[in-house]
């Protein structure tokens, strides 16, 4: 019996379903180490030995300290798996960047805000290592989805995003700290949360994808902007993506504030040039393109 109309798509919208389903991600049960290192004494074999040892790795950086939190699964959380986890996002989500925020509303002058970030600083580092003697936690669903609908202005924050070679990125991490300490010197600006730094593995899914030639480790710089910081902040940013792009770094797109197309051309070349294409064929008239992803993919 030949197929009718309503049944074609019916099949269709079943087959999605299915593989939806199969693809649905379990909870997983992660633990993570921490392993603190000044960063001029971190050697490039070090890195590469963890990074080849580690199912997954986020390294936070706190002033000159490099903190590389690996993590690997595990079969059972343990009885504080899911009070850790839940702990972890409220730390993470609200209270340091609502930490932060204050600091930078109050703390007005120059000379006591640094005291207070710089006391701060290290009783992340003291965290860190506490941890680390510890053993370090084993969390249950260790997700850090944030929605900001949920959130208040004084515990939200931001970050630029840009990517580097994995053997570059020791040495490109050395030089954005020596650039945002040359910032703070001359704007009296520093970020007040530490700097993240994500490993991530090859993936040819996405024509503008970062790791489509090779694995990667990020720079993020994280902020928790009042107000009255924003202009700074905005300045910062700016710099960064200077920085960022005269030593052969990748931008995430919808991560990195004031991209401009010369970055986008440089780090993603012809694959820029075939999607720009791709989206004028799909859509002549730019009508899902914002005026800044508009800008980013116009022709050269």
């Amino acid at each position: 019996m030949a197929s009718t109309p309503f049944h074609e798509p019916f099949s269709t919208d079943l087959n999605r379903l299915d593989i939806l389903a199969r693809r649905i991600k379990p909870i997983e049960v992660l633990h993570f180490t921490d392993l603190s290192r000044p960063v001029d004494d971190l050697t490039q074999d070090e890195v590469d030995d963890i990074l080849n040892t580690s199912e997954g790795l986020i390294c936070w950086t706190v002033g000159r300290t490099v903190v590389l939190q690996q993590r690997h699964r595990v079969e059972h959380p343990g009885i504080l798996g899911s009070l850790e986890a839940a702990a972890r996002r409220e730390l993470w989500n609200y209270q340091g960047a609502h930490v932060g925020q204050f600091i930078d509303r109050f703390a007005t002058d120059p000379a006591l805000r640094n005291t207070i970030q710089q006391r701060g600083f290290d009783l992340e580092k003291l965290l860190y290592s506490t941890l680390h003697l510890l053993g370090g936690v084993t969390l249950l669903g260790p997700d850090k989805t944030i929605d900001y609908r949920n959130t208040p202005p004084s515990a939200r924050y931001a970050f630029a995003f840009w990517a580097f070679p994995r053997s570059q990125w020791l040495a490109n991490l050395r030089a954005y700290l020596d650039f945002a300490d040359q910032f703070f010197s001359s704007a009296g600006f520093r970020c007040n949360l530490h700097l993240g730094s994500y490993h991530i593995r090859p993936d040819t899914n996405s024509v503008l994808s970062y790791t489509y030639e090779q694995e990667i480790v990020s720079i993020d710089p994280i902020n928790a902007t009042i107000a009255a910081d924003l202009p700074v902040w905005q300045n910062f940013l700016q710099q960064f993506n200077d920085f960022a792009f005269q030593r052969n770094g990748l931008p995430l797109l919808n991560q990195s504030p004031f991209v401009e197309q010369k970055h986008v051309q440089a780090a993603y070349g012809q694959r820029r040039t075939q999607f720009s294409a791709a989206a004028r064929s799909a859509d002549p008239r730019g009508r899902m393109l914002n005026p800044y992803f508009a800008s980013l993919l116009a022709s050269s």
